[in-house]
């Protein structure tokens, strides 16, 4: 199990979030949406936020499998990545754009893999 790793491995005795903390949760949910993330329709796929923005909402989104993927795992490290982030952001004062990102679509690739589709052009 990733997560258990993760949390082992970076628990800090001064409850202070590191970037590499962050980095690490996030490739850890990347590689937990690789190993199964197949489908044959876009209605198998789902969309995830991850992380937090210093003025609120998500950094980002992921796609995943709803029907060959671990969703407890995948969305245990999506909450971790966040709750990491915004600790983050809090305890060193980040600042960021306040700018919505649209939540994109999930849909199946032609390879068969869920991904992200941008669901409306990111310039205004």
């Amino acid at each position: 199990m990733i997560l258990g790793t993760i949390l082992i491995l970076d628990t800090r005795a001064d409850n202070i979030v590191t970037r590499q903390q962050i980095l690490t949760a996030n490739k850890a949910l990347t590689a937990a949406i690789e190993v199964e993330n197949e489908c044959t329709v876009d209605e198998e796929c789902a969309i995830l936020p991850v992380g937090s923005r210093a003025c609120g909402g998500p950094s980002s989104y992921v796609a995943y499998s709803l029907t060959s993927s671990n969703q407890d795992e995948i969305h245990s490290l999506s909450t971790l990545t966040t709750s990491l982030e915004k600790k983050y952001n809090h305890q060193n004062g980040i600042m960021s754009m306040c700018m919505i990102l649209p939540e994109p679509t999930a849909v199946c690739d032609a390879s068969h893999q869920c991904v992200t589709q941008s669901s409306e052009d990111e310039f205004f």
